[in-house]
């Protein structure tokens, strides 16, 4: 079996909402870490959910897990996981208030 390993992107705050064009204000810490952790087909679910504890393990605020078959985003931070579908609306309450994306715009 394949286990390619996708890539896990971290950035600051700043980053994340120049990068995915958030509407509406935006309260942060510009220094807050965000990671994007993709979900690759040939990667078993441990591997990938280990990538996501690790970055949690590590202090970053919140990870956005894609997994790309699904077009499903999922939010891991400081409360219960949230799975967002590609037409919903993703937000990060708890790290960046104001923020709010469609989950289509992490699959561009």
């Amino acid at each position: 079996m394949n286990t390619t390993t996708a890539p896990t992107v971290r950035m600051t705050a700043a980053q994340f909402v120049e990068r995915y064009s958030a509407s509406g204000p935006v309260v942060m810490n510009a220094e807050a870490i965000l990671a994007i952790v993709v979900w690759a087909d040939t990667e078993r679910w441990l591997d990938a959910f280990l990538r996501v504890t690790a970055c949690l393990r590590d202090g970053v605020a919140a990870v956005v897990f894609l997994h790309p078959a699904t077009r499903i985003a999922c939010v891991y931070s400081k409360g219960p996981p949230y799975p967002r579908g590609e037409n919903d609306i993703l937000t990060l309450p708890d790290v960046l208030p104001g923020f709010a994306v469609p989950v289509a715009r992490f699959f561009e």
